[in-house]
């Protein structure tokens, strides 16, 4: 026999609203009634509760401390309220509209614990018309007879109009009747909104016997030991569109939506996860007035019941197509793969887990390999997604309530300076979908090839955690040092956590700035555990580590550092930019202002024990704290150096020193203290040992050392190691070399100042690279 929710109570309470109908009309103009109060008062006070603010609008006379209504009314709340009831709130007899300030912000509760009560929320009579909009509609409970003599909606009880928009529905129950979360004998829409954890006999989040409209809204949760755990539709018809149905239950018929003798209409509907004792944990229909229309639906993962199931007669409308159900158990409502574009019992739609994958309401992504992609019907596919994301992204609309618009190609656009993950890198959608570093990496990292991720604008990306651990290939070109710069914190030493790690994979860090990152044991910038790290054109500053690589630890991988600087990074060990213990390659690079502050501790630069080459770079003014003669700048204490075009200078506690490993190849390097020079002689390999190099004060971006006139690192270096890799005649500050007849020594190439406006005529060059003549001003100039 149905399970029929509509009774003599009922039909007693529909003759006593009709008695009403015939009521003078009033005037149909809007009245504003400001709630201003949480508590559930019905007296004669100043202020204006929700319950004296319905009365007066049913009444359009003031009432408590409301003014009068007048025709249609508005009902707002001056504040964040959570408003706990004493008893079900006043019939609604007229057309009222009641705006909360969001679901979180506005709370209208039978009692404050679930299952407590023995009254419902809102009732609307066959006159009434309720829009409910930005609020949460909880704890509802019939044990039994509510109000009126009735036993179902126990959330909110319709009889004629209603509109739930942008709201929650949660934790109602109905123990003994239908419609947990709404009951509806009149019109309900449901738009933007999630029905969630109610239960009835039947219908435990909504019982429809009238005209149901869902649309990008979710029913998840809901449970019923009837029919229709998450929706029970008898007689009545439905239309939903761009919606999602998961986790619903029953122990009887219809775990996401059981539906007897009507036709419903279904787009774009995604039923996951829903389970039935009996049959169709997906989708129930039952009898022979049942022909639902189903469009771009995805039935799956059903726990128990199968997907979707027909009896007593019911079959699906002939128009149906394009639908995918996983699952044939019980006879996937009598569709057949490959016929109408349907995907039936042969494919697994890779659905994410139900979560905020942006939008007012949870949903459930499709997988990069879902067959659910562009398989759907453009013919009477909705214009945007659950979400509000337009549909179709490419050329054909996908299967369910989620249109993926997630990035695929080998280039990834971070689109965003937040630091949230779905699990999505999303093209961007203004507050609904978005592309964050932390969601680019992690989809990088899941897919086989070479991923190059880059910058929609120029974004400072402050984190909240370390990245995920770089285990693909990931290129991340940046918009320059200046302009893209991820950060472990707004200010340095704040953090509790490094930028980056490398293990095991493959990272170029291309034009950007990482900085601030913290870690209590080595790498606080970057750590590269295991595989390889390329640097170029970046800044790695203000870092802090414990024990070593304040801006990059490496231990037994290969990292190359070009065209880059590393200034301001601390360590209260050794080695406070640079810690190798692998192979390092460092090459038209500046390194300076590091600190090794720990108590006797040294190499403020760069801290080596293993295989170090360093080619055409300027490291200078790193400092340590060590009593001892250590090596503020390079401390060697194992494996093999190789300087070759380098200037090591300005440090406070020894420019160079080894104390265990050797020196390799050393050629036209300038080291300014000769008493810590790493062994190297003055005049031996060209190298200039004892001589101050005459930097000037750190310019550009990343930031250099200029070679004042004069320095003796000009025209010094050799020109077959600027020719060959990895300086292949450039230099930091961007001049070509060699500029004049040999390069220089360090990052920088000096080049003589450009020629004043207007100026003509011959340009002689000093042997400094200074401008002695430039000929005559151009006449009219």
């Amino acid at each position: 026999m149905k399970n029929r929710v509509f009774n003599l109570f009922t039909l007693f309470a529909l003759l006593l609203s009709l008695v009403g109908s015939f009521a003078s009309v009033t005037p149909a103009y809007a009245a504003g009634i400001v709630v201003n109060t949480a508590a559930d008062e019905n007296d004669t006070g100043s202020d204006c509760s929700l319950r004296e603010a319905i009365t007066a609008a049913n009444t359009d006379s003031a009432y408590g401390g409301c003014p009068a209504g007048a025709g249609s009314d508005a009902i707002t709340f001056a504040g964040n309220y959570t408003i706990t009831l004493s008893s079900q709130l006043p019939l609604v007899t007229t057309t009222i509209t009641i705006t909360g300030n969001g679901a979180a912000n506005t709370i209208v509760q039978a009692d404050a614990v679930a299952n407590t009560a023995t009254y419902r929320v809102f009732e609307i009579n066959l006159t009434g018309s309720l829009a409910l909009n930005n609020l949460t509609v909880r704890h509802g409970r019939c044990n039994g007879f509510c109000e009126n003599a009735t036993t179902d909606g126990s959330g909110i009880y319709n009889l004629g109009t209603l509109a739930v928009t942008n709201s929650i529905i949660a934790n109602n129950s109905a123990l003994s009747g239908g419609g947990g979360g709404i009951i509806n004998y009149g019109t309900l829409t449901v738009t933007n909104s999630t029905l969630s954890n109610n239960s009835a006999l039947s219908g435990g989040g909504i019982s429809n016997a009238g005209t149901l409209t869902v649309t990008n809204s979710t029913i998840s949760d809901n449970s019923s030991p009837g029919s229709g755990g998450g929706v029970s539709n008898i007689d009545g018809t439905v239309t939903v569109t761009n919606s999602t149905f998961s986790g619903n239950s029953t122990a009887n018929n219809g775990g996401g939506l059981y539906n007897d003798n009507s036709s419903p209409t279904l787009t774009n509907v995604t039923f996951s996860g829903n389970s039935a004792n009996a049959n169709g944990g997906g989708m129930l229909n039952n009898g022979g007035g049942s022909s639902p229309t189903l469009k771009n639906v995805i039935l799956a993962n059903s726990i128990s019941g199968g997907d979707c199931v027909n009896t007593g007669g019911a079959s699906l409308n002939g128009s149906s197509s394009n639908n995918l159900i996983e699952s044939t158990e019980g006879g996937a409502c009598g569709l057949t793969d490959g016929v109408g574009g349907n995907i039936i019992g042969s494919a697994d739609p890779a659905l994410g887990s139900l979560a905020d994958n942006g939008g007012p309401t949870q949903t459930h992504a499709l997988g990069t390999s879902s067959p659910a992609l562009s398989t759907g019907t453009n013919t009477g596919c909705p214009s945007t997604d659950q979400r509000g994301v337009a549909r179709p992204q490419l050329l054909v609309c996908d299967i369910g309530a989620v249109e993926s618009n997630t990035q695929q190609n080998s280039t990834l656009v971070v689109n965003t300076a937040d630091d949230s993950n779905d699990g999505f890198c999303d093209a961007f959608v203004a507050g609904i979908t978005d592309c964050t570093l932390r969601e680019a990496i992690t989809y990088a990292n899941g897919v086989a090839g070479t991923w190059t991720i880059t910058f929609a604008s120029n974004y400072t990306i402050t984190l909240g955690s370390q990245l995920p651990a770089v285990t693909g290939t990931i290129i991340i070109n940046g918009n320059g040092a200046a302009n893209t710069i991820i950060q472990a914190n707004a200010a340095p030493n704040t953090a509790n956590y490094r930028v980056f790690l490398v293990n095991p994979g493959s990272l170029t860090l291309n034009q950007v700035t990482v900085r601030h990152g913290v870690s209590s044991g080595v790498g606080g910038g970057i750590y590269v555990l295991s595989g390889t790290l390329a640097i170029n054109n970046s800044l790695i500053s203000a870092n802090d580590s414990f024990d070593g690589g304040g801006g990059v630890y490496n231990s037994l991988s290969d990292v190359t550092i070009t065209n880059s600087t590393f200034a301001d990074n601390t360590s209260s060990n050794a080695g406070a930019a640079l810690t190798n213990q692998g192979t390092m390659t460092i090459s038209n690079s500046t390194i300076s202002n590091n600190a090794a502050t720990g108590t006797n501790n040294y190499a403020g630069g760069i801290r080596n024990l293993s295989t170090l080459n360093i080619y055409n770079s300027t490291i200078s003014g790193n400092t340590s704290t060590s009593a001892i003669f250590d090596g503020s700048n390079i401390a060697q204490d194992a494996g093999t150096l190789n300087l070759q075009n380098t200037i090591i200078a300005n440090s406070t506690d020894g420019d160079c020193v080894i104390t265990g490993g050797t020196l390799g190849t050393n050629t036209n390097n300038l080291i300014e203290n000769a008493s810590s020079a790493c062994g190297m002689t003055n005049g031996v390999n060209g190298n200039i040992i004892g001589s101050d190099p005459a930097l000037g004060s750190l310019t550009g971006s990343p930031a250099y050392f200029p070679l004042n006139s004069g320095s003796p690192a000009i025209d010094a270096g050799s020109n077959a190691i600027c020719a060959a890799a990895p300086v292949n005649n450039q230099s930091q500050n961007g001049i070509t070399r060699p500029f004049g007849a040999s390069c220089d020594i360090g990052s920088f190439e000096a080049n003589p100042p450009p020629l004043p406006t207007g100026w003509v005529g011959s340009v002689s060059v000093t042997s400094d690279k200074n401008l002695v003549s430039v000929g005559r001003p151009h006449i009219g100039a």
